[in-house]
């Protein structure tokens, strides 16, 4: 009986375990960066062009920082988890190019 105990618990952690590495996995596979330059600002809408020439917007929030028409930034993309459409990708956070 203890031994069955033990088993259970112990394949509950690897599930568990196996679970937490699959989403850390699936985060890093779908996250990657661009550079880019802010082209416009208005209020809380910011647009960015990347290197390539896509256009990204952001909606600023509350309490962030304002950006400056010409400022270079990363910005940490999301692929949505589409691979072969860059068009619904979502930006996750900006950052300024020091």
């Amino acid at each position: 009986m203890k031994n069955r105990k033990r088993f259970i618990f112990e394949s509950a952690i690897l599930v568990l375990l196996f679970i937490a590495l699959f989403v850390c996995v699936n985060k890093i596979e779908t996250s990657y960066t661009r550079k880019a330059k802010v082209t416009y600002v208005e209020n809380n809408t910011v647009l960015f062009e990347d290197e390539n020439g896509n256009i990204w917007e952001w909606e600023k929030e509350r309490g962030e920082r304002e950006y400056r028409e010409g400022e270079n930034v990363t910005l940490k993309m999301d692929t949505n988890n589409t691979e072969t459409n860059v068009f619904d990708d979502i930006i996750k956070r900006v950052k300024r190019e020091v």
